[in-house]
């Protein structure tokens, strides 16, 4: 039988100018029952004409925080078991959250997500792969094992409740996908990811 999976978008509206294709994109997903939930910095532009236009919570901040901080804000008021963010530049194809969150309830996963990948400009070789993974360089980070790949944020669905368990995201940083990450593979996450983009 086919499940209707629910799940608790966040959508970080730092990009006015792509933001109604963003939402529409959530809105047009197929067999997924999507709750959305915008996140709007302080400085950023005025929304209002277009989160009208969706059934939505808007959530706005007084004063710049940074993506990651307002993420953690708003996860109290989330209520279905996983959750995914989504940036206001992104898209997102219409399969894409029934089939991760049919992944995550296929495998019991605490996160599923996309691997991060990186576009090549050696085309010596009509075989060369376009896309290769990306190695963690950074001494100070702790080495992903070989059961998971690098994830990142936008891509990502989770369990709300792992989540919160360690502590969400570190406010500190304004781009800490690998701090992350690390928690997470340190704490025993239960990851999968695609080899899509």
């Amino acid at each position: 039988p086919l499940i209707m999976f629910e799940i608790d978008v966040v959508i970080t509206a730092c990009r006015r100018e792509f933001l109604q294709e963003s939402l529409q994109s959530v809105r047009d997903q197929t067999n997924c029952k999507t709750h959305l939930h915008i996140v709007k910095d302080g400085g950023c532009a005025d929304i209002s004409d277009i989160t009208s236009l969706f059934a939505c919570h808007v959530y706005s901040a007084k004063q710049h925080l940074g993506p990651y901080a307002l993420i953690n804000c708003v996860i109290p008021y989330l209520t279905c078991k996983y959750f995914c963010i989504q940036d206001s530049d992104d898209i997102s194809l219409h399969s894409r959250l029934n089939y991760s969150l049919k992944e995550c309830y296929d495998h019991d996963l605490d996160m599923f997500g996309a691997s991060i990948q990186e576009f090549s400009n050696n085309n010596e070789s009509a075989n060369y792969k376009l896309l290769t993974p990306v190695a963690l360089q950074d001494a100070n980070v702790a080495p992903i094992g070989n059961r998971t790949l690098l994830f990142a944020h936008p891509t990502l669905v989770m369990k709300r409740e792992y989540f919160v368990n360690i502590n969400g995201y570190c406010n500190k940083f304004c781009a800490c996908d690998v701090e992350f990450m690390t928690r997470c593979y340190w704490a025993g996450a239960n990851i999968k990811t695609t080899d899509e983009v």
